[in-house]
């Protein structure tokens, strides 16, 4: 499996795949090639692969069938002569091996052959090779099954099945790339994986996230990674969060860098620290080298608290580099504003001699900017030290106060502290021990998508509004994180919403001032520059651009279709572990910052980015999610007003809502408890480990209007639906609605989970509906709520939110009903029908 990308540290190699057959020629039919040799087809579907053979000729005639068999009906598809073996087997020692080296460029040339085929000869053709696909999934299907049930007595060796499943995934990527029709398999490459991560130590959540974000093959790749996983247990890890790094504050131990480290520890005075908070002043730590220190027991180090105002004006006298950590590291104090000298050493010894703003300037700073015109390492170290340049950094141990007020104004002005940062340094445990330049591109992201850094809430909010550059430190250096991603910006759009009134009242200001000097001599340059560059454009469209065009026209088409590879294929994988944030980075249309449709997706993708993501103190979890949903000066100060407003988490978020007005339609259809409370029993409790499906628009109405069965908080929106006769008694699991003007059934699955305590008042309900987020289909289930004590006003339906569920239309003749207990008559409503749920 050579072609798979080649990753540094490993647990162990991709497999080394024997050559067991004779074949000497890639050229047989797949699908009468186990009739020609006497096998039984149908009882090797079956799962009888044996058939009273010897094992070697077992594994012999599977290898040659499955494998070679695909490859000579993708040749066969393509037009294309078949390969002779010796392309794909090679002399290992006194063995022959499989070699895949040369599979990418095998299958794509292959693949570009079949777009160039007339779409009647193709359908023949691709109709042949997704019936061979189809087999050998099937066929993989049960070659895994016995597997697991025999272990290594199974005749053939688990790595020639594991290269028939890569083999078919690959071919199958390969197709979907060049837009050529094929149904989606599941070859088994996740599910391999899993068992294997699973019995490798891997974190639960970490193996869930992987696959959701990475394709089958990229799965496949991704667990041979070897984890630094010592001192740490995941037993009690979930799905969507990890418990390894939660921390208990009232045990917790705020560590030196090394375990006999004996320093004392330098706290910051807390009421010079509140005092600066409550005047609206930014705290910072400003490190300098003690220049009494002369070796008589004083710390060759001098940190002090420090503090700025507000300033338009960017430059090295108010930036800093913010750290963001993980606490469970060790870096958290929760008894007081305090670390040891040591830890205060090691941030002044990493940033002195650090490309960061205040001693090389912007464009050194800038990731974006490739082979900058560089100050050499050594002469940054020698300015900060022979001038004692100070080094200014903000960590949330020392710099946010532990008084219950003032922490939560820190917190409300955290965007402030972010929009100064010159760099913005990740800090984790597992990534610095770890020698980045040594890696490729992909090894990297994988190894941070899955740090202890990608599992806290807070790093996700800090990395939003992080004003500079993202910068994840490794054992031997910086990663800019940005310059790698490609899609995330030094200075993300979010900054210039970072400002109070006063400095954007400045700004547009200076800006209106701008403009009346600047539009004026621009026009003045047009009237000047307009008859060249008139005779410039007609000059390249008759002499350029006109005989280009008619040449290109004249030539036959060309299909070019982009060759994807393993290696970018698990790149591109390991960037979408970034795409929330990326996402979350950017602006809002500057045509229409207020655009609805951009703000409700913002709320989802912040939604699905905590995930996978958790924090040691639950309330903290809608403090990021609002965080991340901000994006205008004024939704920072609903986030102020909200917490110093309210106390319990589904309090600020029912605050929340009812200031958006506008909010995703999804929330009604997401698993989880809902709120207790009336008019707002639609709404998830808290912020739930979920992704939002649908994101139309829902209206939060303010009540009224609507007579009483409308309370505050009511959900307005436009889904199709059904109105059916009938209770539903608390408990049941399944139902079925038969429409009556179509006689079409649906079978309709009941979450009872999905509902408040409140519904034990709908134990008999009645006048029910049920919400669709689609139309059903069959053998696809669509997400729903049902509705009880459903009464018409005018073109609207207003109905209590009774609980989730999932529904599908069932196929006409089937008579199989299931567990289904009740059965009801209903009528399909319109397919934009307006409802409002309590």
């Amino acid at each position: 499996m050579d072609h798979l990308p080649q990753l540094k540290d490993t647990s162990d190699p991709y497999p080394v795949v024997p050559f067991l057959g004779s074949t000497s020629s890639i050229d047989f039919s797949f699908h009468d090639f186990p009739s020609r040799h006497g096998w039984d087809q149908a009882r090797l579907e079956g799962g009888d692969v044996q058939q009273s053979r010897d094992g070697r000729e077992v594994a012999a005639f599977l290898q040659t069938w499955l494998y070679f068999g695909l490859l000579s009906e993708l040749s066969a598809a393509a037009s294309c002569e078949g390969l002779k073996k010796d392309y794909f087997v090679q002399q290992q020692g006194a063995s022959q091996v499989i070699t895949t080296r040369g599979l990418d460029q095998f299958i794509a040339s292959r693949v570009k052959c079949i777009v160039r085929i007339s779409n009647k000869k193709r359908s023949g053709e691709l109709e042949r090779l997704n019936s061979a696909l189809d087999h050998a999934r099937l066929m993989t299907d049960r070659l895994w099954a016995l597997h697991r049930a025999h272990g290594n007595s199974f005749p053939l060796p688990i790595e020639i099945t594991a290269s028939i499943m890569v083999l078919g995934c690959t071919i199958d990527s390969a197709l979907r790339k060049a837009n050529i029709t094929t149904p989606r398999r599941n070859w088994n490459l996740s599910k391999l994986a899993k068992s294997n991560m699973q019995m490798r130590g891997w974190c639960r959540r970490d193996i869930s996230l992987a696959d959701t974000y990475l394709s089958e093959l990229s799965m496949y790749c991704v667990m041979h990674l070897r984890r630094n996983t010592a001192g740490q247990s995941h037993m009690r890890c979930t799905e969507y969060a990890c418990d390894a790094n939660q921390v208990d504050e009232s045990n917790y131990i705020t560590k030196h860098r090394t375990s006999g480290c004996q320093c004392n520890f330098w706290a910051v005075d807390p009421a010079k620290l509140q005092e600066t908070i409550s005047q609206g002043r930014i705290p910072y730590i400003e490190l300098k080298r003690n220049t009494k220190a002369n070796g008589i027991g004083l710390s060759s180090l001098q940190p002090s608290l420090q503090s700025f105002g507000n300033s338009i004006v960017e430059g090295p006298h108010n930036r800093l580099v913010i750290f963001s950590h993980v606490w469970s590291d060790g870096l958290g104090n929760p008894y007081q504003n305090a670390l040891p000298l040591c830890q205060l050493q090691y941030f002044y010894d990493m940033l002195c001699d650090s490309p960061w703003e205040d001693v090389v300037g912007s464009q050194m700073a800038d990731p974006s900017v490739k082979n900058p015109k560089s100050v050499p390492k050594s002469w940054r170290r020698w300015k900060r030290t022979q001038f004692n340049s100070p080094v200014k950094i903000w960590i949330d141990t020392l710099c946010v106060p532990l008084e219950p007020k003032t922490k939560k104004m820190a917190i409300g002005m955290l965007k402030r502290y972010y929009s100064l940062a010159s760099m913005t340094a990740v800090l984790d445990g597992e990534l610095t021990q770890l020698c980045h330049k040594s890696y490729t591109e992909c090894e990297l992201l994988l190894r941070i998508g899955l740090s202890g850094w990608m599992r806290r809430c807070w790093t996700m909010q800090e990395a939003i509004v992080a004003g500079g550059s993202l910068c994840v430190r490794f054992a031997d250096g910086w990663f800019s994180l940005p310059d790698v991603v490609a899609r995330l910006r030094k200075k993300n759009s979010i900054s210039p919403h970072l400002m109070n009134d006063e400095q954007q009242a400045t700004i547009k200001r200076m800006r209106r001032g701008l403009k009346c000097i600047i539009l004026p001599l621009k026009g003045c340059i047009f009237v000047v520059t307009a008859p060249q560059m008139l005779c410039e454009w007609l000059a390249r469209l008759i002499c350029v651009k006109a005989p280009k065009a008619a040449w290109t026209a004249a030539q036959p088409a060309q299909v070019s279709i982009p060759p994807l590879t393993a290696s970018e294929q698990l790149l591109e994988d390991a960037k979408s572990f970034f795409a929330v944030i990326t996402d979350l980075c950017r602006g809002l249309p500057p045509q229409d910052p207020e655009r609805t449709t951009v703000r409700i997706r913002r709320v989802a993708l912040a939604w699905q980015g905590l995930s996978y993501r958790n924090t040691s103190k639950a309330p903290d979890r809608f403090i990021n999610f609002a965080f991340a949903c901000a994006k205008r000066e004024a939704d920072f100060a609903l986030i102020r007003d909200v917490l110093f407003a309210q106390q319990s988490s589904e309090d600020r978020l029912r605050a929340w809502f009812q200031a958006q007005g506008h909010v995703p339609a999804g929330l009604i259809f997401m698993k989880g408890p809902k709120m207790d409370l009336p008019g707002y029993r639609w709404a998830p409790n808290d912020v739930h480990p979920a992704i939002i499906r649908d994101h139309a628009a829902a209206i939060v109405t303010n009540g009224g209007g609507k007579g009483p069965r409308a309370p505050q908080g009511s959900l307005q929106l436009q889904k199709p639906g059904l109105m059916f006769s009938g209770s539903v008694t608390l408990g049941t699991k399944t139902i079925e609605v038969v429409e009556g003007r179509n006689a079409k059934r649906y079978v309709v699955e009941l979450d009872w989970e999905t509902t408040s305590a409140g519904s034990e008042e709908l134990r008999m309900a009645s006048g029910l509906a049920l919400v669709l987020s689609g139309d059903p289909l069959p053998d696809m289930s669509t997400s729903a709520a049902l509705l009880a004590n459903v009464v018409r006003n005018g073109y609207t339906y207003v109905g209590q939110f009774c609980c989730g569920a999932q529904a599908h239309l069932v196929r006409s003749g089937d008579t199989n009903r299931g567990e289904t207990t009740d059965i009801m008559t209903g009528q399909w409503l319109a397919e934009e029908q307006v409802w409002i749920v309590t």
